[in-house]
């Protein structure tokens, strides 16, 4: 029995099938204000052992600070002074709100948000009725099979060693599915009737390069690709060669600090800094503490950090963001005092002097020499290169900044005029062509320009960007022995075949084309999900 679906996590794995259903609950005792608060108390000691258990103690400070929010509570009072007996269904209540507030929004961010409050309140409930998930001990090993699954599950995962994961539904940019991508578990999803189908057998072959799932009564025997070593990786700090020589840098993206414990040795070339305003860590001095943290861990390799980018769909719980505002506009106008006190940690924890800066949704030069005004003029500035206006005018912002890095989901929304859930025209030759254009302008500082952007982390979109002259990307840890892969089989004439090809390509399918054809003749075949995901 063979199932596809979309590839969430590249790899392939196999073992027994641990499906996770949904079991008769346990009636629940009603509980008074008092003794909700306990069990509070108690989920939260719980999601600290585990957090620590599997390092993911940035992810438990977001449920933390939910858990403590003093709004909440109060609504949960007046719920109950208004009539509600049972404080546990007033507290399900004011979560529920939240969630549907979200999940209505409209925007990705919001709705996967909404959806992870609503698996993270069902964990909650099947904590105080005293039921667990399936995830045990045991599961070393295992295919987990599963609708959807909340934080908490993916703390389990990988806590207890699961080998894959196969899921009904599921988002690409939703926080459990980037926590596996960060630890690099394959992951395949939206697979309609894996439950039921998976009832029917005891193993799985889980291919999630390709995007398929296999089910079997028998055990499968797999031969599992090889990969580079990524302690050569990091022993070279991410100074690789292509076929011919020509050298190529990779750094890592970082969402939770915790993801640099195993990737000591590479640049960071992003270290996104909203996630610690969703955990609350807001403050001067929390920010100050964490960023020396990350430095001196790095160190002497680069720590690029990137200011808060709110707005658009990524606006935290009580925050009130103007729907056209975005990244630095958005702190620079509105918020001022959270960007003077982001950078005046920064100035206070840049000892080591391997901290630079990165500045988000930048469109004008004015922009960049406010932010160089008010940050410590040692240390280097740069600009995402996101929205069509610096990716036009980069020769006008090379006298301020010190590096440019390219955000090629955003980039390719504001090209193709479309909401960035959709992926189709990830590979249009306009958003090429407008990225080379803007590299092109840097002429002999081209070592300035590197991509974060989710393009880089996939083998066709990698390809693309080599073929334009760009030699340094910042990727999701877990791709980084992929990439290494690629980039050690192309050379120059490859790649200047690839890029002729794409500046007189008409269509998105004329780009893919080439693409994929240059992927099978150097036996690194594309995969359906490298244009559906």
């Amino acid at each position: 029995m063979i199932l596809r679906g979309t590839t969430a996590v590249r790899g392939k794995a196999s073992g027994r099938l641990l499906i996770l259903k949904s079991r008769r609950r346990k009636r629940r005792r009603k509980l008074t204000f008092d003794q909700l608060k306990e069990e509070v108390k108690r989920y939260r000691d719980y999601l600290h052992r585990i957090s620590l258990d599997v390092g993911g103690g940035s992810i438990f400070r977001v449920y933390e600070a939910i858990l403590q929010d003093p709004q909440l509570w109060e609504k949960v009072q007046s719920l109950m002074e208004g009539g509600e007996r049972d404080a546990f269904k007033a507290f399900y209540r004011v979560i529920e709100a939240y969630s549907g507030e979200l999940s209505r929004s409209g925007h990705e961010k919001f709705e996967n948000l909404g959806l992870e409050l609503r698996m993270w309140l069902r964990d909650f409930d099947n904590f105080v009725r005293g039921q667990h998930s399936d995830i045990i001990e045991n599961s070393a090993g295992s295919i987990i099979v599963a609708d959807e699954l909340n934080i908490m599950d993916v703390f389990r995962i990988i806590k207890y060693g699961v080998a894959g994961v196969v899921l009904e539904k599921g988002s690409l940019t939703s926080h459990p599915i980037l926590m596996l991508k960060s630890r690099g578990i394959p992951t395949l999803i939206k697979v309609k009737g894996a439950i039921s189908s998976a009832r029917r057998y005891r193993y799985a072959f889980l291919n999630a390069t390709d995007g398929f799932v296999e089910f079997s009564r028998k055990p499968f025997e797999v031969q599992v690709e090889e990969r580079p070593q990524i302690n050569a990786i990091l022993d070279r700090g991410g100074r690789l060669r292509t076929a011919d020589g020509q050298e190529v840098v990779l750094q890592i993206n970082v969402d939770i600090p915790e993801e640099l414990e195993d990737f000591r040795g590479l640049d960071v070339g992003l270290f996104r800094t909203e996630y610690l305003y969703l955990m609350g860590i807001v403050s001067r001095d929390d920010q100050e503490y964490i960023y020396r943290k990350l430095s001196e861990l790095v160190y002497p390799n680069l720590l690029t950090i990137r200011l808060f980018d709110l707005g658009g769909e990524k606006v935290p719980l009580g925050m009130d963001i103007p729907p056209h505002v975005r990244g630095i506009r958005y702190l620079l106008e509105y918020n001022r005092k959270l960007l003077m006190d982001q950078i005046e940690a920064i100035n206070r924890a840049s000892v080591r002097g391997n901290i630079r800066v990165l500045i988000p949704m930048v469109s004008t030069v004015e922009e960049v020499m406010e932010v160089r005004r008010i940050l410590r003029a040692d240390i280097p500035l740069g600009i995402m290169i996101e929205t069509p206006a610096s990716a036009l005018i980069t020769d006008r912002f090379k006298k301020h900044v010190n590096f440019f890095s390219v955000g090629t989901n955003d980039l390719s929304q504001y090209v193709m005029a479309i909401d960035r859930r959709v992926s189709d025209y990830r590979f249009h030759p306009s958003i090429f062509r407008l990225v080379w254009y803007s590299f092109d302008k840097l002429r002999y500082q081209r070592e300035r320009y590197s991509v974060c952007g989710d393009l880089a982390a996939n083998r066709m979109g990698l390809l693309a960007l080599l073929s334009l002259g760009i030699r340094v990307f910042s990727v999701p840890p877990a791709y980084i022995p992929e990439a290494a892969q690629l980039i050690a089989k192309v050379d120059g004439e490859t790649l200047n075949r690839v890029f002729r090809h794409i500046m007189i390509s008409y269509s998105e399918r004329d780009v893919e084309e080439v693409l994929s054809s240059v992927l099978r003749e150097k036996g690194m075949e594309k995969t359906s999900s490298e244009i559906s995901g």
